[in-house]
């Protein structure tokens, strides 16, 4: 293309590498997260607080949490 690329502070010669450096590694972190025992597949934050009153109800001694991506908050 003629010129290099940039994402952030990082340069890349082509989209090749842009893919292989940035891309990838990305949706690695995605899949780990949305694959933790902890992710939540919620679409309210009403939801996800009414499921962690549960756990903590279930067991008060714990400190219960999630991961989750809120539509409202991209």
């Amino acid at each position: 293309m003629g010129s290099r690329l940039v994402i952030s502070s990082d340069y890349f010669e082509n989209l090749k590498e842009i893919v292989e450096r940035y891309i990838i590694p990305c949706n690695r972190l995605v899949r780990d997260v949305t694959t933790f025992s902890k992710w939540s597949d919620f679409e309210r934050w009403e939801d996800l607080e009414e499921s962690l009153r549960e756990e903590k109800t279930a067991d008060k001694g714990r400190i219960p949490y999630r991961l989750a991506i809120l539509p409202q908050y991209p």
